[in-house]
């Protein structure tokens, strides 16, 4: 269900981000063109601190939020914001991405090349109220998601990582910021939901 973070009063005890971060890399990669601005619409870490996030919140709740790796302080900002208060990890989940190939990825980078993406992870209230399934490793390994022309799809994430969510926290209200397309059991908000 598409929702209006702005205007609801449901509570969720899952958030997961996938935020549109602005960064100072406006253009990048060989073709200069493969930069998140000139894919979607991008904001400032002030812009998504602004959003009422905390009041989507249920007492113990968990954020999963996907990041920029040189944003780290850009994160856990943001997840203040937010309204959670306890730090888990800065790679609770690392997705080691595979081509379409069944290579490693050969990202971008200024000092090594990216082959991995991370969730940091943020909650409230009692961590073994949040966690059902203690069994989880945190690197999953995942190929890059393509479209019907098989062309990978910027920034897109797996969807193995929501199958992991579910089995590390079970049925709870779900909340999926920034959204890509619609999902059983998942509320949405972004401006491609």
């Amino acid at each position: 269900m598409k929702i209006d973070i702005f205007n609801t009063d449901k509570k969720y005890k899952l958030v997961l981000a996938d935020p549109p971060w602005d960064f100072n890399n406006k253009k990048t990669g060989g073709s200069m063109i493969s930069a998140a601005t000139k894919k979607y619409r991008t904001t400032s870490t002030y812009d998504l601190c602004c959003m009422p996030v905390r009041y989507l919140l249920e007492d113990n709740c968990i954020l999963f939020m996907w990041y920029m790796n040189s944003m780290p302080e850009d994160a856990i900002k943001l997840g203040k914001a937010w309204g959670f208060t306890k730090f888990l990890s800065m790679n609770g989940l690392v997705w080691h991405k595979i081509t379409k190939n069944g290579l490693t990825h050969f990202g971008m980078g200024h000092g090594t090349r990216a082959s991995t993406e991370s969730v940091m992870i943020m909650y409230n209230g009692k961590l073994s109220d949040l966690i059902k399934d203690k069994s989880i490793r945190n690197i999953f390994e995942a190929k890059m998601p393509v479209d019907k022309n098989n062309k990978y799809i910027h920034s897109a994430k797996p969807d193995d990582f929501f199958s992991i969510l579910d089995r590390l926290c079970g049925n709870v209200p779900r909340l999926e910021m920034f959204s890509r397309k619609a999902r059983e059991g998942w509320d949405r908000f972004g401006d491609e939901a």
